[in-house]
């Protein structure tokens, strides 16, 4: 059986995905990576520990339930959405090892605008012969008592 796109022809695509990339994906996010640490008695180890700060150029789009913050009401934001991050530039990064990414979903956190958010799910996307072009980062903002 014959295939109907060429090796030539992937490269080809994922060049031209890298470019939109380039052009589209220019919101700059800290992406924090949990640096694990035990305790003497290993407790309260995702307490304790520090993050790793890795910069990425990213596509963010919200999904807002807008609740402005009233502290006298206790009402609060609850946005919530996903950034877009292209594979080949997170495999220049520490996030990545020989094509396995390096995340703790529970542990790592996302600086967006300044707000810290809870990363809630991770999604591979557009899968090119055996690689992916897309990372998908959901999140939520965290929650803080008032």
């Amino acid at each position: 059986m014959a295939k109907l796109i060429t090796d030539a022809e992937f490269a080809e695509i994922r060049e031209v995905i890298n470019d939109v990339s380039e052009t589209f994906l220019q919101k700059t996010i800290t992406y924090q990576l949990k640096v694990q640490s035990l305790s003497r008695m290993n407790r309260d180890r995702n307490d304790i520990g520090s993050y790793t700060d890795v910069s990425l150029s990213v596509l963010v789009v919200w999904e807002q339930s807008e609740v402005a913050i009233d502290r006298t009401t206790g009402s609060m934001d609850l946005s919530d959405g996903y950034a877009l991050v292209n594979w080949d530039d997170l495999e220049a990064t520490i996030l990545m090892t020989t094509g396995t990414l390096n995340t703790d979903i529970g542990a790592d956190k996302l600086i967006v605008d300044g707000g810290v958010m809870e990363i809630i799910g991770i999604e591979k996307l557009g899968q090119l012969k055996d690689t992916f072009a897309v990372l998908k980062v959901y999140f939520k903002k965290t929650l803080k008592n008032i």
